[in-house]
């Protein structure tokens, strides 16, 4: 994030520019929030289908992680909220816009910014990678569909949050 703020300060850019979107009136708040519910639903479909066609289930390494507690569980909580927020701006919103005007291509862009995300995630195996670099990508095509990453901050908050759930803890 140092990175980011130092970056985006040399070109005089905000981190509310960065961000983009507005929830100023309740109804944009609204409309990105059943965005990224939608973009939820249909990426978990969807890599989930990839996942079982690869034979890819929970890493042994990543199941450890999972939360067991409910001082864990609200800890993980606060964990994704801080991965939802940081990896957006760092991924979609610094490094895709900096793709960008590297390569003056957004699907290039697109491309860059989640091959970095899934490999970023390597510590849940090469399969893993793919998939994610799948999520990166979605989330980088969200991310220039909605000049904004609000949605997907909410969406990969939501992802992570629920993954408590979704592994039977």
């Amino acid at each position: 994030m140092g990175v980011v703020f130092w970056g985006i300060r040399l070109n005089g850019t905000t981190m509310r520019q960065l961000i983009g979107g507005d929830w100023s009136k309740a109804k944009w708040f609204f409309r990105d929030l059943g965005i990224a519910i939608v973009f939820l639903i249909a990426s978990i479909l969807l890599l989930s289908v990839v996942s079982s066609a690869m034979h890819l289930g929970l890493p042994n390494n990543v199941r450890g992680f999972l939360p067991h507690t409910a001082l864990e569980k609200s800890l993980w909580i606060l964990l994704s909220l801080t991965a939802g927020i940081c990896e957006e701006i760092v991924t979609r919103g610094y490094l895709q816009r900096q793709f960008t005007a590297l390569t003056r291509s957004a699907p290039a862009a697109i491309v860059i910014q989640g091959a970095i995300f899934g490999v970023a995630h390597i510590y849940q195996g090469w399969g893993h990678v793919f998939v994610i670099f799948l999520l990166g990508c979605m989330l980088g095509g969200l991310a220039q569909w909605r000049k904004s990453l609000r949605p997907g901050i909410v969406s990969h908050f939501l992802q992570d949050a629920t993954a408590i759930f979704q592994h039977g803890m």
